[in-house]
């Protein structure tokens, strides 16, 4: 996110699964390492919302679609081994909260 809100809760609950579970936990932004590699191992996908243009209600909902996240899905049929996707953002962008999560939960048919 471009707040950091999405990476710091990540590393937060990575810090957690590891302390407390003992679950080794990788993650992968696939912002700051593009490089596509193939997913054997199980996974969930967390991706914030981004507003572009409109108030969410009366004069567009548009969400950006971060491209890079569906190509890397898609990747050698990466979307097949993950859990389902999780979607954050700011609630005030109404009709654009999760926006493209959902549609990525609808195109890999996994869960949102």
């Amino acid at each position: 996110s471009l707040s950091g809100n999405t990476k710091y809760f990540i590393s937060r609950l990575t810090t957690y699964f590891e302390k407390e579970r003992h679950v080794r936990v990788s993650s992968i932004n696939v912002k700051e390492h593009p490089e596509f590699t193939t997913l054997d191992q199980p996974f969930v996908t967390f991706l914030p919302a981004f507003l572009k243009g409109g108030n969410g209600v009366n004069d567009g909902y548009t969400e950006i679609l971060t491209t890079i996240l569906g190509d890397y899905l898609a990747y050698q049929g990466n979307y097949q081994h993950c859990y389902g996707i999780i979607g954050s953002g700011n609630r005030n962008f109404n009709k654009q909260f999760a926006l493209t999560a959902k549609q990525y939960a609808k195109r890999f048919d996994f869960p949102y």
